[in-house]
């Protein structure tokens, strides 16, 4: 069964499910959706002009091109699948996409984006496998929930390196 259309909050049209649409981080728009003719620099609920992302599809398709691609081996499709694999797809086909909300002192929030944090989960894991070595080594993670202990998760994760948390 194929997603449901979305429309443009602007001019109406009906959004293909593959059909890029200009979406708001901020909680109060979350179900703004523009098209591209229609997209603008600032958001008309809130306002915001470091608020707006664009979607390369609907949540539903690119969650469904996300699996679809990490459950395609070679081998065929009783094998396991990687999880790493998923991560990587995840951090690729939601590049624009805000994931982590930083409070700031001002009250505000500082989005990262999907692919914001994976650049940083790939160097810093890329790092921690440097230093580690191979060979059974495991990541002792010790701070409190924060975007940098996530951060430090998934690239315990993008590294294969198994993760404690402390």
């Amino acid at each position: 069964m194929p997603p449901p259309a979305d429309l443009c909050d602007s001019c109406g049209r009906s959004l293909a499910a593959d059909e890029p649409r200009q979406r708001c981080s901020d909680e109060r728009c979350d179900e703004l959706r523009r098209c591209r003719a229609c997209a603008g620099e600032r958001c008309p609920r809130c306002g915001g002009d470091d608020s707006l992302f664009v979607d390369e599809a609907s949540p539903l398709a690119l969650r469904r091109r996300v699996f679809a691609e990490a459950f395609a081996t070679k081998a065929g499709a009783s094998e396991a699948v990687d999880p790493r694999l998923l991560v990587a797809r995840a951090f690729a086909a939601y590049a624009g996409r805000p994931l982590l909300g930083e409070p700031r002192a001002d009250g505000s929030v500082r989005w990262w984006s999907y692919g914001r944090c994976g650049a940083a989960a790939r160097a810093l894991g890329d790092e921690v496998r440097r230093r580690c070595g191979g060979g059974g080594a495991a990541v002792v993670i010790c701070a409190s929930n924060s975007a940098g202990w996530l951060l430090a998760d998934w690239a315990c994760a993008l590294a294969a390196l198994p993760s404690i948390a402390a």
